[in-house]
């Protein structure tokens, strides 16, 4: 070595650790759990979520079909009854409300209530309306202070054709 000259190794940042107070100890778990809690809850609302779109999805789907079908059978050439009417049913009006059944997927046929109204008898040129309404339970709904149960409506109306 050259004379006067001290080598030193210089003191790299990545070596040397911050020393943590013990007031700091933990903190990262505390962290971890706060911002986890948060992430599972919105994960748990996105799936919420979801599964109503897919609900008003599949009733908006069954009372288009419903109407599409009330639309082609007036007086003049009513519907067959279904597989499952009661005596003294109107067969139209039930078969109506069995093709929106049917057509209700991912729904539980038991809670949905399907409406059928015409607007001036079943004539061709008058209206028919097909209103479906179903309970839809909210699982994060008493945390997020809305409530359990909610309510999901759809309706459509078309003239009648035929």
């Amino acid at each position: 070595m050259t004379a006067g000259v001290q080598r030193v190794d210089p003191v790299r940042p990545h070596d040397r650790r911050p020393s943590r107070g013990p007031c700091n100890r933990g903190s990262a778990f505390v962290e971890l759990s706060l911002v986890f809690g948060l992430f599972l809850a919105f994960v748990a609302a996105t799936f919420q979520l979801g599964c109503a779109i897919w609900t008003w999805a599949s009733l908006s789907h069954a009372v288009a079909e419903g109407v599409r079908f009330a639309s082609m059978h007036s007086d003049e050439n009513p519907a067959a009854p279904p597989p499952n009417m009661s005596a003294g049913d109107d067969p139209t009006r039930a078969a109506i409300e069995y093709v929106v059944r049917r057509n209700a997927i991912g729904i539980s046929s038991g809670q949905l209530t399907v409406q059928v109204a015409w607007s001036a008898g079943r004539v061709p040129g008058s209206v028919v309306t097909v209103s479906a309404q179903y309970p839809f339970s909210l699982f994060m709904g008493p945390l997020m202070g809305i409530g359990k149960n909610m309510s999901i409506a759809r309706s459509s109306s078309a003239p009648i054709v035929n």
